[in-house]
């Protein structure tokens, strides 16, 4: 309830900037904050973040219609009324999603696809990476000892090709 009456105090400094008549001195303000506090809240319930706005709203109608100092009443009548937040529209019915997702698997059919991939999405290289077989690979040795072996396991010698006709097999 703090915040009520700092948005009281707030809005009554702007309303003081203005001189209107019956404007109360600047000494009793804060009583004034009081009585306005008790009045606007007797038997009614504010929530911070739905009515925080709506009490700036009503200091600023306040200033730019009055000619003289509000009272409660007047700031009351003159605050917008809460509008409940509406839920969007949906767009789609679970309907339309049935038959969307029929369309895709008949489409998938006629394609001989399966099963849809997954999206991955593309790897992002760092200023310091470099390509390499594994995270053993470092920059003097791309391709660590494991793999090396694992591929002359799989694959057999490396061959390496010279500029001409020769070539010779390199074994690890």
């Amino acid at each position: 309830m703090d915040w009520i009456k700092h948005e009281l105090l707030t809005g009554f400094q702007k309303l003081l900037t203005l001189g209107l008549e019956r404007q109360p001195a600047a000494e009793v303000i804060p009583g004034t904050v009081a009585t306005w506090f008790e009045t606007i809240t007797h038997r009614r319930v504010f929530h911070e973040e739905r009515d925080r706005p709506r009490f700036r709203a009503s200091f600023i109608d306040l200033a730019g219609r009055m000619k003289h100092w509000p009272t409660p009443q007047d700031f009351l009548e003159s605050m917008p009324a809460f509008q409940e937040p509406r839920e969007a529209p949906r767009l789609e019915s679970e309907e339309s999603k049935a038959r969307a997702k029929k369309a895709m698997d008949e489409l998938g059919e006629m394609l001989r696809i399966k099963e849809p991939k997954q999206y991955k999405p593309p790897q992002v290289r760092q200023p310091d990476d470099f390509p390499r077989c594994c995270e053993k690979g470092t920059k003097e040795q791309p391709v660590c000892d494991d793999c090396r072996a694992t591929a002359l396991a799989e694959h057999g010698p490396v061959t390496k090709f010279h500029k001409g006709d020769s070539h010779e097999a390199i074994s690890p």
